[in-house]
């Protein structure tokens, strides 16, 4: 939890001055929108060397130990020579300009490797004269080559999340250990760049370089405090003069560390480690001195931190309970779909959401080239082609959700039993993203709403929106982690009227929450989503959440006027009830989760339970509560049943919903942030003053007017069925008397008046049909209606 207690010193930190960063360069190369590169060049190379670099690596490891190439241990020099002699043949023979055109990363990092190689053999060959003379530039040939026209502050995260940072990373393990046996820097060299004191007692920057290298060697919470202390980079032109590598190791720390919260730092930073680190190259190389070899020797961490970026960047795994799973943030460059299955040129977008039809579905899934997840879908589409009701009535959107894992495999039969009972199964897609959860959804989903990925991935969610929206069906994502306590469709689509995005946020602040979405196939929620994709796809550290609300202007990824608005196309969208309707459990900040208002308002409850586990020490119960069982393994629920609620069927449900209940709504929002927006550097300041005034990114207020006196609303409050309610929010503009009538003193009164005006319990019905009737959508509301009239 060093990350944390980081951040909680940098908003302590917010009365001294911000950081001020050596300005970013004026050279902004313009490229094309590009869709999504091929950055791991799979299946695009005639010979691909991962398998060669690979076996480089592990016999390099076995070097690390036994002093030799061979497992069996030192041989004849002349032996261990042949070995490497082997490995540099081979690299010669995979290095061609083609492939520095084809596949740049996989060019550098077999660069890199033949050069070791040949500072490894002792025999002359004619490869390492050729290729090897000279060390290759991190700076000059990476990440300020413009590969993919990738700009100088993308190269970094891009190339870290590639398959090709695993031979790079186990080559610096590597070079780090054998370093001090070759012996390609001087002991002087290595002194000189650690940065000593100096003579005089006192650094020119007023900069302790020893102290900083020590807590970086130690890795502790101290060295990030210290990284990330505005004083860290002033006076950076005596810094990098007086010790260039720290000041490297400075803004790589600071990378690392901005990974985990305050992302929206990452390009600057990149671009200036870029910047920089291409700077020292030229410096040194005129002195006749290479850097990648004292990079080497140094005793400053940069080559190891670099391998903890890219663990950062790529995500791939988490540990719970002491095992090993993927993270769900991860972002390989692998896809279950197509590109083009992704990406629709605007000519189509623009006709949206024309094309929902049979012949269009079927045109392209027998397309050339198609993706079997890509068919599959549009097969399912179709298929629900035949449900739609008449054009009198609002079409009901596809409902997805996303699961993998045996752990919630096992839920996945009741959760689709709850859709069901609300009459939605037949428009449910499961998106299966392993062999179990493929299995599970098969044997209890009747309809052909099983769709198997195989990459453990967030960003999915991305792609299998972009897919039903760009097929011109509405599309409702719902995290597994949640549990329908009412049908949720009929508030959904009554909001629908006036928005193309709706979703949720935090119960008391203004961070989105991705968990229930739903969007209309409009042009604008095509391009949306096709902005986040592409993203995601040269951002791979950003978090899936952020990044969404990035897009939507609500929440800084960049900065804006240096790199780019990435706020391109924002729908018309707006906030579901998320004091109420929409309720969130409380897992860690009671001031940020929970819910407030009547139990039997709830539509959905969102129980966070993403990982199954939490932090002990930040957890509200200082412990995990295993909230899938409770609704999904639990024999008194009957989740067939709708007109029993969840929380009368089990009093423990009912405990639990009041557990996370709040007395109040949030007098105020909270800010959506990481740290204390006094910490802000100035762009950031200056930006969100700018977003906030732009009209065309802020929400719809859904169902809003102004009143006057004698107002009256809430009428439907007579009807006994709460999820057929609209829900109202509103603020006083002035002192106001407002009185309040409660559906069941009204009732009680109808009651007592049954004998004397019997015809007041006719009229009663009559009305709570005709202000149900309009707001129906399902055929679960039709059966409530029939109930009332009876």
């Amino acid at each position: 939890m060093a990350h944390v207690r980081w951040l909680i010193w940098l908003g302590a930190s917010a009365a001294e001055n911000v950081p001020e960063h050596p300005m970013p360069s004026d050279f902004r190369p313009s490229r094309p929108d590009l869709l999504l590169p091929n950055y791991d060049c799979r299946d695009t190379l005639e010979r691909d060397p991962e398998n060669l670099l690979t076996s480089w690596t592990e016999t390099q490891a076995v070097y690390l130990i036994t002093g030799s190439p061979r497992a069996s241990g030192p041989g004849e020099a002349e032996e261990d020579d042949a070995i490497w002699f082997n490995y540099v043949t081979a690299f010669q023979e995979h290095i061609h300009q083609d492939l520095e055109a084809d596949c740049p990363f996989a060019f550098f990092v077999l660069k890199l490797c033949l050069w070791f190689s040949c500072r490894l053999l002792l025999e002359h060959h004619e490869a390492c004269a050729a290729h090897g003379a000279s060390a290759p530039m991190l700076g000059r040939d990476l990440l300020a080559a413009g590969y993919y026209g990738l700009r100088n502050w993308e190269t970094l995260g891009v190339f870290l999340n590639s398959r090709w940072a695993r031979p790079f990373c186990k080559w610096v393990h590597g070079a780090l250990a054998l370093a001090p046996k070759l012996g390609l820097v001087s002991e002087d060299l290595i002194t000189i760049s650690s940065c000593p004191v100096p003579r005089s007692g006192e650094w020119l920057s007023d900069w302790n370089w020893q102290e900083h290298l020590h807590l970086l060697l130690s890795d502790s919470v101290e060295a990030a405090a210290l990284t990330m202390n505005p004083s860290s980079v002033m006076n950076w032109e005596v810094k990098v003069t007086e010790c260039p590598l720290g000041l490297l190791n400075i803004l790589l720390h600071q990378i690392l560390l901005c990974m985990t919260g305050i992302s929206e730092m990452v390009p600057y930073l990149s671009e200036q480690l870029t910047l920089l680190l291409t700077l020292v190259e030229t410096e040194l190389r005129e002195a006749g001195i290479e850097v990648l070899p004292v990079l080497m020797a140094t005793r400053w961490p940069m080559l190891r931190m670099l391998t903890h970026v890219a663990v950062n960047v790529q995500r791939r795994n988490v540990t719970i309970d002491q095992v090993l799973v993927p993270h769900y943030q991860t972002k390989p460059y692998v896809l279950d779909f197509h590109p083009h299955e992704l990406l629709y040129p605007e000519a189509e977008r623009l006709q949206l959401p024309a094309g929902r039809s049979s012949q269009s579905l079927r045109f392209r899934r027998h397309g050339l080239g198609v993706s079997k997840v890509y068919r599959r879908t549009l097969q399912f589409l179709e298929s629900t082609l035949s449900l739609e009701p008449s054009e009198m009535q609002p079409k009901s959107p596809i409902i997805f959700t996303m699961i993998f894992g045996e752990r919630l495999a096992k839920y996945l039969p009741k959760w689709l039993l709850r859709v069901e009972a609300f009459g939605h199964l037949s428009k449910t897609l499961v998106f299966c993203l392993d062999s179990a959860s493929m299995e599970a959804c098969r044997a209890a989903h009747a309809h052909q709403g099983c769709v198997q990925g195989s990459l453990r991935t967030a960003s999915n969610k991305f792609h299998m929106m972009s897919v039903i929206l760009n097929s011109g069906f509405d599309v409702l994502y719902l995290d597994f982690d949640l549990v329908l306590l009412q049908d949720p469709l009929p508030s959904i689509l009554r909001h629908a009227e006036e928005a193309e995005l709706l979703l949720t946020r935090d119960f008391g602040g203004e961070c989105i929450n991705i968990g229930v979405v739903y969007m209309k196939s409009h042009p604008s929620t095509s391009l949306f989503v096709q902005g986040l994709i592409r993203w995601l796809w040269n951002h791979p550290y950003e978090f899936c959440q952020k990044a969404f609300a990035g897009m939507m202007g609500l929440e800084d990824v960049t900065w804006n006027d240096q790199y780019g608005d990435p706020v391109r196309s924002v729908p018309r969208w707006g906030f579901l009830d998320s004091a109420n309707s929409f309720a969130t459990s409380t897992v860690y900040d009671a001031s940020l989760q929970g819910w407030t208002g009547d139990l039997q308002k709830i539509l959905i409850y969102h129980f966070l339970d993403g990982l199954g586990a939490v932090d002990p020490e930040l957890a509200v119960t200082g412990e995990y509560t295993d909230l899938f069982t409770l609704f999904y393994q639990n024999p008194l629920l009957n989740l067939g049943d709708t007109q029993t609620p969840l929380y009368e069927q089990d009093a423990r449900v009912r405990k639990q919903l009041l557990f996370t209940r709040q007395p109040t709504p949030p007098s105020q929002l909270q800010a959506c942030g990481h740290y204390e927006t006094s910490a802000y550097p100035a762009w950031k300041k200056r930006q969100r003053e700018k977003l906030q005034t732009r009209l065309d990114i802020r929400p719809v207020q859904l169902h809003c007017r102004v009143e006057g006196g004698g107002a009256v609303w809430g009428e439907d409050f007579v009807l006994s069925d709460t999820s057929l309610i609209r829900p109202v929010a509103g603020y006083a503009l002035t002192y106001i008397e407002v009185l309040m009538l409660t559906r069941e003193r009204f009732m009680d009164v109808i009651e007592r008046r049954k004998l004397t005006c019997p015809q007041l319990s006719m009229i009663v019905r009559r009305y709570c049909v005709r202000v149900a009737v309009p707001w129906a959508a399902s055929e679960q509301g039709l059966e409530v209606f029939a109930g009332l009239v009876k």
